[in-house]
């Protein structure tokens, strides 16, 4: 159980790095726009829209092409740990937009609201770990992954709202819809090739988003 969780979260933590290079990329804008709320909210904003194109079309794709993803980068003996790797890439929905947050409240220097709640996190994921792990394993280390994920971008959310006020979820519309085309896409392309699916989504996805003028 333990090799077959490595392997799906060795593969979150290297997707982990696009939204962390985002994040890192705004920091130094946060940081010069404390004094300026309007400038600050747009930069924000631009940084959560960007996250969301980018972040969204890579939890679908994973989604729909778990088990050829793992076939390639890990082999057939591994193939048992693509429900898991299904149910930890949506942590990336939660994870992005935390590290935007994270980043943004540093920039405030409210690193002590920052703290509190990633010990909550810390305490809520040890929690769940005791409780579930025995009983459903690797499942509810992936789980248990996702929800804190969430729940930690729930909580950075609301902190940031206090402090900025801005818009989020109409940057999620759009790419969701395109999303939704993509796996659809994915979903009737499935015994082609990697090499077929893969751009096919990409372009269905980039035409969605171009026809709904994202």
């Amino acid at each position: 159980y333990v090799g077959l969780y490595n392997a799906t979260v060795k593969l979150n933590e290297f997707l982990v790095f696009f939204p962390q290079a985002i994040a890192l990329a705004v920091f130094p804008m946060f940081s010069r726009s404390i004094n300026d709320e309007a400038r600050l909210k747009y930069y924000l904003e631009i940084s959560l829209k960007i996250g969301a194109i980018l972040m969204i079309p890579v939890v679908f794709g994973i989604f729909f092409l778990g088990n050829d993803i793992v076939k390639i980068i890990y082999g057939s003996q591994y193939m048992d740990a693509v429900p898991a790797l299904r149910i930890i890439t949506f942590s990336m929905l939660g994870a992005f937009p935390f590290m935007i947050f994270t980043n943004l409240l540093i920039a405030l220097d409210k690193r002590k609201q920052l703290l509190i709640f990633d010990f909550a996190l810390v305490l809520i994921n040890i929690a769940m770990s005791l409780l579930l792990i025995p009983k459903f394993h690797y499942y509810a280390a992936a789980y248990n992954t996702t929800f804190t994920s969430l729940l930690g971008f729930l909580f950075a959310y609301f902190i940031c709202q206090k402090y900025v006020k801005f818009e989020f979820g109409k940057f999620l519309v759009k790419p969701l819809i395109a999303g939704i085309a993509m796996g659809i896409i994915l979903l009737l392309a499935q015994n082609a090739p990697l090499f077929l699916t893969i751009p096919a989504g990409a372009i269905s996805y980039l035409l969605t988003l171009c026809l709904i003028k994202e």
